[in-house]
């Protein structure tokens, strides 16, 4: 886990955005899901297959939009080159 890992840095900034968005999502398909008389089982496969891919494709949207990834609690994606310790300018000595 010391080596960089492009996959594992992707899913570690998805976790906020997916935590935040999958609850409004969920609760949406239950009132949906509550108006049909279908087996609970059904429902239920629906609903978690529902909320999985439609909880990740608003994330991949939003995150590909740049700054709309602050709507749901993310940040943007780093630029290339610039790595988040290195300050833009070198510090001035003090006299």
């Amino acid at each position: 886990m010391n080596s960089p890992n492009r996959p594992l840095q992707a899913l570690s900034r998805a976790v906020f955005p997916i935590y935040v968005l999958h609850f409004p999502i969920t609760i949406m398909g239950l009132a949906l899901f509550a108006q049909l008389a279908w087996p609970w089982g059904l429902e239920f496969l629906l609903l978690a297959a529902g909320v999985y891919v439609l909880t990740g494709l608003i994330y991949l949207g939003a995150d590909r939009r740049g700054p709309a990834v602050y709507l749901i609690g993310g940040r943007p994606r780093r630029r290339p080159g610039r790595s988040p310790g290195v300050p833009l300018s070198e510090p001035r000595q003090l006299s």
